[in-house]
């Protein structure tokens, strides 16, 4: 009986089975009812879950996050939304609940691009902090000295900020592992041939994922390709 229902679930065949599995939600769907899911999935999946909810006369929005944990916490996070413009104007003050701001960026699967386009900036942006800390590193700064002066510089910005604590520690707490970024990579990618746009700074970026995971910090934040940059690194002793 519920007018609206939220998920948000760790990638598209999560969302495939919660939805159109057995028992899965579009069996239940009330005609007039908005699924919204917030998940970081496949484009292509979002719009055949979004179809396969239209058929039931019901409709469906994705609408995955922008930010932080501390973010999320505060109800700060920046919203983009996929699906009919009215119908995301119906839900926008349930979404506001969540989010400081809701962006319509097209059809039901826009925002599922676009979350992905976001996130390879992201984790381009986070290899090359990892570059540039494990440099200055390396020449005999500080790693706390080098990430003070990053987060006051130039190239400073929310992200940098909030990454901070990861930098310094990349095998601690993870706030987003590497095997989730790496997901979200392999989707960028996907979706980068199906439109014909090359990707090698996310190529090049994903390898380094891919030797994170390899030496088993899969389950790390992402911030970890900052030991993988340390690890291959030449040691003084062998300069």
């Amino acid at each position: 009986s519920s007018e609206v229902i939220i998920t948000m679930l760790s990638d598209s065949a999560a969302l495939q089975a919660v939805v159109l599995g057995p028992d899965g939600l579009l069996e239940s769907l009330q005609p007039e009812a908005v699924l919204i899911d917030m998940s970081t999935v496949d484009p292509k999946v979002s719009r055949q879950v979004a179809a396969a909810v239209r058929e039931q006369g019901a409709h469906m929005l994705d609408a995955p996050v922008s930010g932080s944990t501390a973010l999320a916490e505060a109800g700060t996070l920046s919203i983009m939304v996929g699906g009919d413009e009215a119908v995301h104007r119906r839900v926008r003050d349930v979404l506001l609940a969540m989010g400081s701001r809701t962006t319509h960026v097209g059809p039901n699967g826009a925002a599922a691009a676009m979350k992905l386009a976001v996130n390879i900036v992201i984790g381009v942006t986070m290899q090359v902090l990892a570059e540039s800390v494990v440099l200055a590193e390396q020449s005999g700064i500080a790693r706390e000295t080098a990430i003070e002066v990053l987060t006051n510089s130039a190239v400073a910005s929310p992200f940098v900020k909030y990454k901070a604590a990861q930098l310094l520690e990349p095998l601690g707490p993870a706030a987003f592992t590497t095997t989730l970024m790496q997901k979200d990579f392999t989707l960028a990618m996907d979706m980068a041939r199906d439109v014909g746009v090359p990707l090698p700074t996310t190529a090049a970026a994903n390898e380094i994922l891919t030797m994170a995971r390899g030496l088993g910090w899969g389950d790390h934040d992402f911030a970890a390709v900052t030991n993988v940059i340390e690890h291959l690194s030449v040691t003084p002793d062998n300069r």
